[in-house]
């Protein structure tokens, strides 16, 4: 947890969304009873495979960006975003762009109280954007 709050300090998004996609598969780990149906879900031999594949994340070209490009094969979801929530004690609020309508929903474990600190993730297609308030220059999130 601690190292996803660092990489979204230090300004690379690449590294945030590694930072953050490790975080969420190590935590569906530790609590593998909790989230093994998602592999089952997926087809993925075993919640392991899941989250291998899930945390990958590769250097690549794409759209013209400059190098390096950092991807993954897998788009993370709700359990992923579940899973952050509980091992961060964060509330997700999601604002869902991909509907002709827009839509707001929260997705979070459920035992977190109303006043824990919330992030904020834009949905549109399959991609989701981490949205921050707006800081002073300087100013570490967390």
């Amino acid at each position: 947890a601690a190292q996803a709050l660092d990489a979204l300090n230090d300004g690379r998004s690449d590294a945030a969304v590694a930072a953050l996609r490790g975080c969420a598969t190590a935590h569906m780990l530790r609590s593998a009873a909790r989230f093994a149906h998602v592999a089952a879900a997926d087809g993925s031999p075993s919640l392991e495979a899941y989250c291998a594949r899930m945390a990958q994340m590769e250097p690549g070209q794409g759209g013209g960006k400059p190098a390096p490009l950092w991807w993954s094969p897998a788009y993370g979801g709700q359990p992923e975003m579940v899973a952050l929530s509980e091992a961060l004690g964060l509330r997700v609020e999601v604002i869902d762009m991909s509907a002709a309508e827009l839509q707001t929903h929260e997705v979070s474990c459920a035992e977190l109280p109303a006043t824990a600190p919330r992030i904020t993730l834009l949905r549109r297609g399959l991609h989701f954007h981490l949205l921050l308030p707006a800081a002073a220059e300087g100013e570490l999130v967390g």
